[in-house]
């Protein structure tokens, strides 16, 4: 009997199995949106509307290629309007809540008749895991599982579509694609030290560390539960890092993509059984909270980030989390268009460490933006004191993130606003300049925690306040005192200056901020000369199209980005010390 090589599976083919699988399970999408793969780009898979050139829904491969079905519920060259572009189930999502069978949506989904072949040599995970690991973790191991049960699991199809794991230690060669999956903290080790000196390289180096002290606490715990089993061969360290991008990359909040009654009622059930619910099963670390773990998404998960895109998140107990674009999307003329997703207003910082991209920052308005907004920002960090218990249940607080924006931070087409802390003031009612560029809640914090050493009535006795007992708005924006809103207003918006004081309180603030953009000047500096990255002057508008160019690339671009946000900020700094201060720079 001849054996013959199956050719590879393509992208787009495995794309329309996922489709079919989710179809199946009470995913869908709507009649003119498809799946498929933007070729020439390297950007991968992603929903689109239109033309349905090298793309597919979860019709049959031979129907696709004859065409029949499409331009169904469209007329040429007229606009579709559509609202509801997809959705999931909570039946095929896959997070902690599936590793520990919470019931209903939420089962395990094992395999029948395991222990033949491949599915031999993938041991179960214990709850003993489950009830000593963080779910966060938990679910990683779990997505692990799947992988490593192939075509033996529920989410096969979905698992396929993903970027390609690394292979198990069993299987002779490597996966195709190897190291497609990884994100900034898994880059090559020469990749990362090009990232020194960045805010993104700092943290690249505390994921490792963490991920890597996750995995090895997971370890101990399925060792102490059997230490005949070669645990750390078959879940390897470099698949678990895999699965901590793919979460980090695709997973969801469950309160965002789960109807409020059924993670309330798995959640219940996981804590009863975890906490002492049934003999033997208490732990002690207290109750699992929504806020833990992350939900993977199949199918819905295609669609890709775009800054302007204008979606919706809504929750329905029969179809779980449905993704709408609000006003519909125009498609004239049969012409194909991606249909994108919005992850939130999210930095280029964290969209490359997070993601794995960034987007474009073009100056001035292009012809064909209705609307732009850009993001790109440093992140600073204010380092806590060690040992100080800032929280009522005694723990340390997190350290802050500050914001420093490459335009005014009040600019329309920013993404910073209150939510974030950043912008407290408006624009019309600032007149002190220098800070422009700054996160206004950093601009506090070195005002009354720093130069005032947390004495508000200084600041108020400079700016003429009265202490009058009445109640000022206040928002906790990362200082140890919350910010008043009304006084940080009066600061920010009184000038000529009330009096010699103000005038100096001011200019040290703004010392310290011009101190701070030189130091990580200066950090941004050594390291790329200790690396040998060099990083060219170029024009604005120099971007890269997502994994088009190479990670040096995308690399030079974030470095160059972190540059100009630095210098603009000092600028903007030198010229207000120049003019409100009457000191030369």
């Amino acid at each position: 009997m001849s054996t013959q090589t199956l050719p590879p599976v393509s992208q787009l083919e495995k794309l329309e199995r996922l489709a079919r699988w989710a179809g199946g399970h009470g995913a869908s999408l709507h009649a003119n949106v498809w799946v498929g793969v933007e070729e020439g780009k390297g950007k991968g898979a992603g929903l689109f509307v239109g033309e349905k050139r090298d793309c597919c829904g979860g019709r049959d491969r031979a129907a696709h290629e004859r065409g029949e079905g499409e331009g169904e519920g469209r007329v040429e060259g007229e606009a579709v309007k559509m609202e509801d572009i997809a959705n999931c189930p909570p039946g095929i999502t896959l997070s902690f809540l599936n590793a520990v069978d919470a019931g209903g949506e939420f089962g395990m989904h094992e395999p029948a008749g395991g222990g033949e072949g491949e599915k031999a040599a993938v041991p179960s995970l214990p709850g003993r895991l489950s009830r000593e690991a963080p779910p966060h973790v938990v679910g990683r191991f779990f997505l692990m599982r799947q992988v490593l049960l192939g075509e033996g699991s529920f989410w096969g199809a979905y698992i396929d579509a993903l970027p390609p794991a690394p292979a198990p230690r069993w299987r002779k060669g490597r996966s195709e694609g190897e190291e497609c999956w990884a994100l900034p903290p898994f880059w090559m080790e020469d990749e990362r030290q090009c990232l020194q000196g960045t805010n993104v390289g700092s943290a690249c180096e505390k994921i490792r560390e963490q991920t890597r002290g996750d995995w090895e606490d997971a370890i101990r715990v399925l060792k102490g539960y059997d230490g005949d089993i070669d645990w750390e061969g078959v879940y390897t360290r470099e698949l678990y890092e895999w699965a901590y991008c793919v979460f980090s990359s695709r997973s969801f909040r469950p309160r965002l993509v789960i109807p409020e009654r059924i993670l309330g009622e798995a959640l219940e059930k996981v804590n009863e059984v975890f906490n002492g619910g049934e003999e033997g099963m208490g732990n002690g670390r207290g109750k699992v909270k929504a806020e833990d773990f992350g939900v993977l998404l199949p199918l819905v998960d295609l669609a890709n980030h775009h800054p302007m895109a204008k979606v919706r998140w809504d929750l329905e107990e029969g179809k779980g989390v449905v993704l709408r674009v609000r006003g519909g999307i125009g498609v004239e003329g049969g012409e194909r268009k991606e249909v994108f997703n919005w992850y939130g207003d999210k930095t280029n910082a964290e969209l490359l460490l997070s993601y794995g991209f960034m987007t474009p920052y073009i100056r001035g308005k292009q012809e064909d933006d209705d609307e732009r907004r850009h993001n790109a920002y440093v992140h600073v960090r204010k380092a806590r004191k060690k040992g100080v218990a800032l929280h009522g249940n005694g723990e340390e607080e997190k350290a802050k993130d500050f914001l420093i924006s490459l335009e005014p931070m009040t600019d329309e087409e920013g993404m910073s606003d209150r939510s974030r802390g950043s912008v407290l003031v408006k624009r019309d009612a600032v007149k002190v300049n220098g800070f422009e560029h700054f996160d206004q809640s950093m601009v506090w914090d070195i005002l009354v925690n720093g130069i005032c050493e947390g004495d508000l009535g200084t600041v108020k006795g400079v700016w003429g306040v009265k202490e009058d007992g009445a109640h000022d708005e206040r928002e906790g924006a990362g200082g140890d005192s919350e910010v008043d809103i009304k006084l940080l207003t009066k600061v920010l918006g009184t000038y000529p200056f009330p009096n010699e004081d103000a005038q100096q309180i001011v200019a040290l603030v703004l010392n310290v901020l011009v101190q701070k953009v030189r130091s990580e000047k200066s950090n941004l500096e050594n390291a790329g000369k200790k690396t040998e990255m060099e990083v060219e002057e170029g024009p604005r508008d120099l971007r890269p199209e997502r994994g088009e160019t190479g990670r040096l690339k995308l690399i030079a671009d974030y470095r160059r980005e972190v540059r100009w946000v630095l210098e603009a900020a000092e600028r903007s700094i030198l010229a207000a010390v120049v003019a409100q201060h009457g000191i030369g720079s």
